[in-house]
């Protein structure tokens, strides 16, 4: 929502991270993902697809709720 890290916590020089998608950004990354086809993902590594698939779970979850993103940590 603020675009930066809660003040609580310390700012990370390179890991942990945190970022954000915005509701239009997780809109455009769905449209992106649902116009690859069988063959685009079949080439994608089985793990890397996992994670894409993991974040496609959570685009669609924000999706339904009108005006939300994502936030996410991660290191």
């Amino acid at each position: 929502m603020y675009h930066a890290l809660p003040s609580a916590l310390p700012r990370p020089n390179i890991l942990p991270g945190y970022g954000e998608w915005s509701p239009e950004q997780c809109a455009e990354a769905l449209v992106q993902w649902e116009s690859t086809t069988s063959r685009d993902r079949a080439a994608i590594d089985h793990e890397v697809l996992a994670a894409i698939e993991s974040c496609i779970a959570w685009i669609r979850e924000a999706q339904v709720r009108p005006g939300w993103g994502i936030a996410g940590f991660f290191f």
